[in-house]
């Protein structure tokens, strides 16, 4: 019985000891599972603790750069900027070239030595004209006229006045004039300029031998005389025609080279202009009588008169502009503002160009695009006010309001590009300006 109750006793120690034990692992499993739920909970706090100063931190920037900008500045002013601005405007005109017209008068056919649209230096030959009184007795005449001088100075050899020197001048004189006389009738190809001088020394040589020499005679003087005259008028039946400038050379008119010079510039009005833009214009070379033979045409200095139906305010700023006229892409000069004047309620704006003439040699009435890129400061078109017919803005200058002249550029889509109007004003990007 003793043993049994101490197996029973000790069983029950096992039993009670192996309750506590579960017992205790079961506390320290829930202690555990508290103690991590603590530290989420903390996690969590930590993490809404950081958005907190973020957001309170951001805000607080947010609202000192306000103050800042509130500080710096005043209501109603801005910081002006650097900006660009495009402008362009289309119109039709008239060409208006620096050039010379010429004519030829008495004169029955031409032959022209130079090319259209030519660069010529001054003495260049231009053309051949031929006279429409020549006639082939003249030649005649002087070849009879000759043998007769010749006959004359070997009789008259022995009195001293013809001498050996005056025989071969004659000689010569002879053998040009049949030299011209192949060139003027095209039989022979031939400077006929330098011919014409030639045969003029030789005949001032002979003039002084009969100067110089001891006994005078009338009857070869004579002879000589009307030489001279058949001479002169055969050599004149033919006369090339030389460049009086350097330019270029064209031979096209169309009857406004009279009226479009830039001496008329201030002359030309709304109607002449249209008149000529639509052919309905007089030549004013008919009923003259002289027929043009050619034009000399400055190459860099060219003008185009436009006209406008209300004033342009880019043109008032004497810049730089581009014409880009209608004939093609490569027809684009830079031109700049020479004059402007009203007529007939409406506006002529001249444009004056030093660029190469060359491709519009033969233009007259033109269509062109006038176009400039300007640079310079952006404002609002409002900020810009007039004082005492002066435009201007106002700017703040070490904490003074200031009106500072300027010069509107262009104005687009309600913003004005301007300039100092003084070379010496401060005004720059960055600068505070009032509305």
């Amino acid at each position: 019985m003793a043993r049994t109750r101490i197996r029973s006793s000790s069983r029950r120690r096992r039993r009670l000891g192996s309750q506590r034990m579960e017992t205790s692992r079961s506390s320290a499993s829930s202690t555990g599972r508290k103690k991590l739920s603590l530290r989420k909970k903390r996690s969590r706090m930590d993490l809404n603790k950081a958005k907190k100063y973020l957001i309170g931190g951001a805000a607080a920037a947010f609202v000192l750069l306000v103050a800042v900008l509130l500080i710096v500045l005043r209501p109603g002013t801005y910081i002006i900027e650097t900006g660009n601005i495009s402008f362009s405007v289309n119109s039709t005109g008239v060409m208006i070239r620096n050039e010379t017209l010429y004519s030829a008068e008495g004169y029955r056919k031409t032959e022209f030595l130079a090319e259209e649209g030519q660069n010529l230096s001054q003495g260049s030959p231009i053309a051949d004209v031929y006279s429409s009184d020549y006639s082939e007795k003249d030649y005649q005449d002087l070849k009879e006229l000759q043998e007769k001088i010749l006959d004359y100075q070997q009789s008259n050899a022995q009195t001293g006045i013809i001498d050996e020197d005056m025989k071969a001048l004659d000689e010569q004189i002879r053998n040009k004039t049949e030299q011209i006389r192949k060139v003027i009738t095209r039989e022979a190809q031939g400077n006929l300029q330098n011919l014409q001088r030639e045969i003029a020394q030789l005949m001032d040589e002979r003039a002084n031998i009969m100067r110089n020499a001891s006994i005078e005679d009338t009857q070869l003087s004579e002879f000589y005389a009307q030489e001279k005259d058949l001479l002169n008028r055969i050599q004149n039946y033919k006369k090339t025609i030389v460049a009086e400038k350097n330019g270029i050379v064209s031979f096209y008119f169309d009857g406004t080279e009279n009226i479009l010079t830039p001496g008329n510039l201030d002359k030309l009005t709304v109607k002449s202009i249209n008149d000529i833009v639509n052919g309905k214009f007089t030549d004013t070379m008919e009923g003259s009588g002289a027929k043009p033979l050619y034009r000399m045409v400055e190459r860099n200095e060219w003008y185009i008169a436009l006209v406008f139906n209300k004033p342009v305010p880019e043109f008032e700023n004497q810049g730089q502009f581009t014409l880009s006229f209608s004939f093609g892409n490569d027809y684009t000069y830079d031109a700049e503002i020479f004059g402007h004047y009203t007529d007939a309620k409406k506006e002529i704006y001249i444009f004056r160009s030093e660029e190469d003439v060359d491709k519009l040699i033969r233009a007259r009435r033109v269509e062109c695009t006038v176009s400039a890129r300007y640079t310079g400061l952006l404002v609002d078109e409002k900020s810009v006010k007039e004082v005492n017919g002066q435009k201007g803005i106002y700017v703040d200058y070490d904490g003074k309001k200031t009106f500072e002249p300027v010069i509107i550029l262009t104005t687009e889509d309600g913003k004005a590009l301007i300039q100092a109007a003084n070379e010496d004003s401060p005004l720059h990007a960055g600068h505070e300006i009032y509305r």
